[in-house]
């Protein structure tokens, strides 16, 4: 399998230094801001092409992420999965709300509102917190922001969020409007106060 001829295919940019950014760089944001911990299990909503999910499981070989997409092109992060023979991904083509497993992350892009995110994964959040972040949410989304943060905390008052302006990690342009919003349950943040004073 050729990576570059197959670039197309990924819905990627054909110029593979555009591709760079917007997809691999964009992917690091998430390790930039924490750095897991072994043991770590990721669930990404709405997966696609497999990104940020194989960037980051090249970077985090001792994490387990789980790419979920109702689409056929997910099919094609198991390709780039087997060719890469990455042994710590998992990929599954149907519905999020499918899924059985806990995780103490859940991350998507552009996929839906986090509002939506939510309600459709919180019960597969992990109550087993051991990094240095409590378990939650890490999204990728555009600069407008604060109607959706708004929604979120209407639904759930003790949700906490954290905005990262992407623009603070990166100097290339494209990272100017771009952010990722880190949230989570105010009552699972002091499980792991909890958890970490007894351990």
């Amino acid at each position: 399998m050729n990576l570059h001829s197959n670039n197309e295919r990924f819905n990627a940019r054909k110029d593979i230094n555009t591709f760079y950014i917007k997809e691999v760089l964009y992917a690091y944001s998430i390790g930039r801001y924490i750095d897991f911990k072994a043991g770590t299990r990721v669930l990404d909503v709405g997966s696609g092409p497999g990104f940020p999910c194989i960037p980051l499981a090249v970077l985090f070989p001792q994490i387990q992420f789980t790419m979920c997409d109702y689409a056929n092109n997910i099919q094609i992060a198991k390709e780039v999965s087997d060719f890469l023979e990455l042994k710590n991904t998992v990929v599954y083509q149907g519905k999020v709300q499918e899924l059985q497993e806990k995780y103490h992350f859940v991350s998507a892009r552009a996929v839906a509102y986090p509002e939506e995110i939510y309600i459709w994964t919180k019960h597969m959040l992990s109550e087993d917190n051991f990094n240095d972040k409590p378990n939650g949410y890490l999204l990728f989304k555009d600069d407008y922001l604060k109607k959706e943060i708004r929604q979120l905390q209407n639904l759930d008052s003790e949700i906490i969020v954290e905005e990262i302006e992407l623009s603070r990690l990166y100097d290339e342009n494209f990272f100017d409007r771009q952010k990722m919003i880190y949230f989570y349950k105010k009552s699972l943040n002091n499980l792991a106060i909890m958890q970490d004073k007894v351990a």
